[in-house]
């Protein structure tokens, strides 16, 4: 579906990656899974809003979640562990099965995405964490144009270190199809912000419309 972020852009980890320490490494990797997983005192606008986006999706229908993934990429959350759950939301909204957190947890250690004890009551806890969050799933669409707009921005940073690093190291004559290739890139995905958040519009002035 978003081929545009699966073939460019750093590796994303899966689920199965962002949950896959034991208790002696976890504590060896402080950094990486702590982040993922733990709830800061401070967190970036950006994260909140992508757990608050998860946290909507577990309260959703198979028919609306679909709806809304059909847009979102996972690639398109910057957090890992809330990218992890959405990939495992999606399996489930694929087969039609509501992502409630009870399906989603059982989902994960079924397809072997979280496997043992520890990690998956590392997954369960975050699930059930944005789940009982403040997230209204009404809210689902803000947030999720919220999510790809977030993805824009970090697309366009991303955009801009390799195009520096192409100015460094390329051959001056394939300068032009780096810079082509980057900006089309960059430029996929905006559209696809830009066509959600018109579409989102539309459907609210019917509404009003509606009710006027």
């Amino acid at each position: 579906m978003i081929q545009e972020r699966r073939s460019g852009g750093p590796r994303q980890d899966t689920a199965a990656e962002v949950f896959a320490e034991t208790g002696a490494e976890a504590s060896a990797s402080v950094p990486r899974v702590g982040e993922g997983l733990a709830l800061p005192s401070g967190p970036s606008p950006v994260t909140d809003v992508e757990r608050a986006f998860v946290g909507a999706l577990l309260h959703c229908s198979a028919a609306r979640a679909e709806r809304v993934l059909s847009v979102v990429a996972d690639e398109d959350l910057g957090d890992p562990a809330a990218r992890g759950v959405l990939e495992v939301v999606r399996r489930l909204v694929g087969r039609g099965v509501a992502p409630d957190p009870a399906a989603v947890v059982a989902e994960a250690r079924s397809a072997g995405l979280v496997a043992g004890e520890y990690r998956l009551s590392r997954f369960g806890s975050f699930v059930a964490t944005v789940y009982t969050s403040s997230a209204l799933p009404a809210s689902l669409g803000f947030y999720a144009a919220c999510v790809l707009e977030g993805a824009v921005r970090r697309r366009l940073v991303q955009v801009g270190q390799r195009l520096v690093q192409a100015a460094e190291t390329s051959p001056f004559e394939a300068l032009h199809r780096h810079v082509r290739a980057e900006v089309e890139g960059w430029r996929v995905l905006r559209d696809r912000y830009v066509a959600f958040t018109a579409a989102a519009r539309e459907r609210s002035v019917s509404v009003r419309e509606g009710a006027a």
